[in-house]
């Protein structure tokens, strides 16, 4: 009987009887923690499409101001022409539009209901999309610079051009990358055999070695086990060093094995399947792993620095949409009024210009006047 915790496989279970399963464990990817200054740090809250569409926004809706503002009938029935206001000049109106992006004022502001569609809408997108960038900016300045995570899962690592994996050599799951025919693993085996004296170790003392030497090697392990060497890392230097990457994969078994026909196997299930059946495994593990590994739990703030990206904003982009929208409408009705108080005008001025008619009827002596004053 072989008393120790074993990965159970294809290949030992061929020639090994294997207990209950008393253990399942996932493996992960142990780094160095690495940091690199960045000066455009204020440009990642967004991703560069959205840095585009925001430029090109400040343009559309200067343009579109100045459309508005020269189409609309309200100036000319005040009598507000372009000498006396500037969003009747392309430059002032993206101008106008530029300081509204960065929640400035401007000198001209619209008086026609339709231009101040446009403006108004623009400026609930500003708003919501500055304080987007505010929340968004806040995490990347403290929790992003924590750590420069270079990939989250097994199949980045085996195309990673700088990074490379780093695993036990006796292990089961090293087997398993080494007889592996294609995918992920295969790429895995690959990049051990560039180097075997560097990426292939004994134990996990080497490999740590390995790893302050060299800050381009990834270890391979199992979560728990690489936690805890990342808990007792920081009790000793008081500092984060090493952190797991986010993805978990190919979970193992872990079992007693006995030689084939061994006749202390079933006694073992039975037993096992005891103690699994009162919770003692789940209050061991609970017992005797960590709960609170500051490490590990500042690496699931990084996750949560995300990049908005043009999917992210496409909501915002609608207000634009909808002021477009309503401000279509607004100087349809504008147009519409003014072709209707300009016709009442011509009207009534045609009235004033036509002759008065009288329509009052002569009586009989009157007529027999007229008459008489001809003969």
């Amino acid at each position: 009987m072989i008393a120790t915790s074993l990965t159970v496989t294809d290949t030992r279970m061929s020639v090994l009887d294997f207990s209950q399963t008393y253990w399942e464990e996932y493996l992960s990817v142990l780094i160095v923690r690495t940091t690199r200054p960045n000066p455009f740090v204020y440009l990642d809250p967004f991703t560069w499409p959205v840095w585009v569409c925001i430029i090109i926004c400040i343009f559309v809706m200067g343009f579109t101001l100045l459309v508005v503002t020269k189409t609309s009938p309200y100036y000319r029935v005040r009598g507000i022409t372009r000498k006396n206001t500037g969003l009747f000049r392309l430059p002032d109106c993206i101008w106008f539009m530029y300081g509204a992006t960065l929640q400035q004022g401007g000198i001209w502001l619209p008086s026609a209901l339709s231009g101040r569609c446009i403006v108004g809408s623009y400026w609930c997108f500003v708003l919501i999309m500055a304080a987007t960038f505010a929340g968004n900016l806040v995490s990347f300045l403290t929790v992003q610079t924590l750590f420069d995570i270079p990939f989250n899962t097994l199949e980045a690592l085996a195309d990673h051009s700088r990074m490379r994996p780093m695993s036990p050599s006796g292990a089961a799951f090293t087997n398993i990358f080494k007889i592996a025919n294609n995918g992920t693993y295969k790429k895995i085996w690959e990049r051990l055999q560039e180097n075997p004296e560097l990426h292939l170790v004994v134990n996990s003392k080497e490999a740590f070695e390995k790893m302050a030497a060299h800050s381009h090697l990834a270890f391979i392990g199992e979560v728990t086990f690489l936690e805890r060497k990342m808990h007792e890392d920081f009790l000793r230097t008081n500092s984060c060093n090493y952190i797991l990457v986010e993805e978990r994969f190919f979970p193992g078994s872990f079992a007693f094995a006995f030689p084939k026909g061994s006749v202390y196997r079933p006694r073992f299930d039975k037993a096992i399947l005891q103690v699994l059946q009162q919770g003692l495994v789940q209050y061991w593990k609970k017992k005797h792993t960590l709960q609170n590994n500051l490490c590990s739990s500042m690496h699931h703030q990084v996750i949560g620095a995300k990049q908005i990206s043009i999917t992210d904003a496409s909501g915002i982009f609608y207000l634009l949409i909808a002021g477009y929208l309503t401000a279509g409408v607004a100087i349809s009705i504008e147009l519409t009024a003014r072709f209707v108080v300009g016709v009442k005008k011509k009207r009534q001025q045609n009235k004033k210009q036509k002759p008065a008619v009288s329509l009052r009827m002569e009586t009989p002596a009157e007529e027999n006047r007229q008459i008489s004053t001809h003969v």
